[in-house]
């Protein structure tokens, strides 16, 4: 049993590296893309219509949520179990049986929308259009089966084509819509949006077929009393209200907020969040990669691993993510100026309120990707439900107290609630391990360092900024390698984590640990 269990391990090792490795260059390169995006539509659309955009593809988002019903969820735990056994019939008629729901109940929504149009605000631009609700209800047709597809990629642990195609994608719809910005029009965004998304989906298709394959000659172990596998159909439902209540984490609120809210404040709002959205989505690839690979050791019967791997992996996540929030805060209102003109300063303002739910965002993340991957669901979906709970049941209240910046304390208000919730459960079912022990004072050094350097910034302004951002990575090497937040062992286990000399050299230099010759 021993030897075979070497084997597997030496075949299928983790791929949580390699993995994070591709998504945070995906990553990177979407962030180049959206912001360029951001750039284009704030200068070459009109605020009213570049919020009714906004709005809209928030209402967009809601269709595809409901058009996905919690099956990439379902996809991303069941797959690593079937290719850990070898089950890949199973996998590939999940996978086949999700298109055909997804083509169906999207199929209703576009037959449907004249009966849903009514919902869409009337503000005298159009946005209730016919030929705009039906690009937008195509369009989110083929963003749920794109997502659908990277969810294959995820549970499959080969996300390099997830890359490959979602920078392809990034890539032609900036150039198009560069090329067109004197014409951009909302009939013309979602017509691109539909096209592009599915064209992703069409030419990923063979590539997920082809991972289903290979996973067929995996090696594995059998006889694992002590694995639990949650049961498919609870665990479907648990993911259909994990994925209701995950609309609170998109740009849905965009389409509540403009019920009360003028479209040119949403659009200020909007260039702030998605700064903030990009940096946590930016920090989180490597808890995206980290669920399948959380599944696979369980099913391999190294549960008592996974308490190690949980506490270094979040001690690495939440100091990155005081690291990135201080170089955000200090060069977020040149970013803005850049991108969008003085005209949208006032979202410096909104982004300071948010970035706060970066690192606390950072520290629940694995802890949730835990519950997600083993037999947790039901608390998962209770965190985020207490996450949605808090802010829409406080941004009315801020909101009126203080204008669009209140939605951002509602934010700030629902991710520290969420915090407790996480913490409380974690503990309870023994894989909480003291997360963030030691983190402390990492987050009282990079707090000092960011509020003294948004002060510098708003003396000197660019000058400023410019010269904190180039010393930033020492800063950082002098914080992690001054308070000894990382010890040789933990160094180490980075290290071998990481296959590319360059990032091995990286953690080298900043942790201070080096490796006795």
């Amino acid at each position: 049993m021993v030897e075979v269990a070497e084997k597997m391990t030496e075949k299928n090792r983790s791929r949580l590296a390699g993995n994070t490795i591709s998504l945070t260059i995906a990553g990177a390169v979407g962030m180049l893309f959206t912001l360029i995006q951001l750039s284009i539509l704030s200068r070459y659309l009109d605020n009213e219509v570049f919020g009714l955009f906004v709005a809209l593809r928030g209402f967009s988002l809601l269709f595809s949520t409901l058009i996905l019903a919690g099956l990439p969820q379902v996809i991303i735990r069941f797959f690593p179990s079937y290719q850990n056994r070898g089950e890949t019939f199973r996998a590939f008629i999940l996978f086949t049986a999700s298109i055909t729901v997804i083509l169906l109940l999207g199929t209703a929504v576009v037959l449907s929308s004249g009966s849903w149009r009514g919902f869409i605000p009337d503000t005298g631009l159009s946005g209730n259009d016919p030929a705009i609700t039906g690009w937008l209800a195509a369009a989110s047709v083929a963003i749920a089966l794109k997502l659908l597809l990277y969810s294959v990629f995820n549970g499959q642990r080969v996300m390099h084509y997830q890359m490959i195609l979602e920078v392809i994608y990034l890539a032609v719809f900036t150039f198009v819509i560069f090329i067109l910005r004197h014409g951009l029009g909302l009939v013309m965004l979602f017509r691109l949006l539909c096209i592009l998304n599915t064209g992703v989906f069409i030419a990923g298709l063979p590539f997920a077929f082809l991972s289903m394959k290979r996973g067929r000659d995996a090696l594995r172990v059998s006889g694992v009393k002590e694995i639990i596998t949650p049961s498919f159909m609870p665990y479907l439902g648990n993911s259909i209200l994990l994925s209701l209540v995950a609309l609170a984490f998109t740009d849905f609120d965009r389409f509540l907020m403009s019920s009360v809210l003028p479209l040119s404040s949403i659009s200020l709002f909007h260039i702030a969040s998605r700064i903030n959205s990009l940096l946590k989505r930016f920090l989180g690839y490597p808890v995206i990669a980290l669920q399948p690979e959380i599944t696979r050791i369980y099913e391999e019967g190294r549960y008592e691993e996974l308490k190690g791997k949980i506490v270094l992996f979040t001690k690495t996540t939440f100091i990155s993510a005081l690291f990135f929030v201080f170089v955000t805060a200090v060069a977020g209102r040149s970013a803005i100026r850049i991108l969008s003109g003085e005209a949208f300063d006032p979202s410096y303002r909104i982004l300071l309120v948010l970035l706060p739910c970066v690192p606390v965002a950072a520290l629940i993340a694995p802890l949730l990707s835990t519950m997600r991957g083993l037999h947790f669901m039901r608390w998962a979906v209770l965190a985020d439900f207490v996450w949605m709970g808090v802010y829409f049941g406080t941004f009315l209240v801020f909101v009126s107290a203080m204008g669009v910046t209140g939605m951002a304390v509602a934010q700030l208000c629902a991710t520290l609630v969420q915090m407790t919730v996480v913490v409380a459960v974690s503990k309870k079912y023994g894989f909480y391990g003291g997360v963030g022990r030691g983190c402390g004072r990492a987050l009282v050094v990079f707090s000092i360092f960011t509020i003294t350097g948004v002060f510098a910034v708003h003396i000197w302004n660019f000058p400023a900024a410019a010269i904190i951002v180039v010393l930033s990575p020492f800063i950082l090497k002098g914080v992690v390698s001054g308070l000894k937040l990382f010890d040789k062992n933990e160094s180490e286990m980075l290290r071998d984590m990481i296959r590319v000399r360059v990032l091995q050299n990286g953690i080298t230099w900043i942790t201070g640990n080096w490796r006795n010759r």
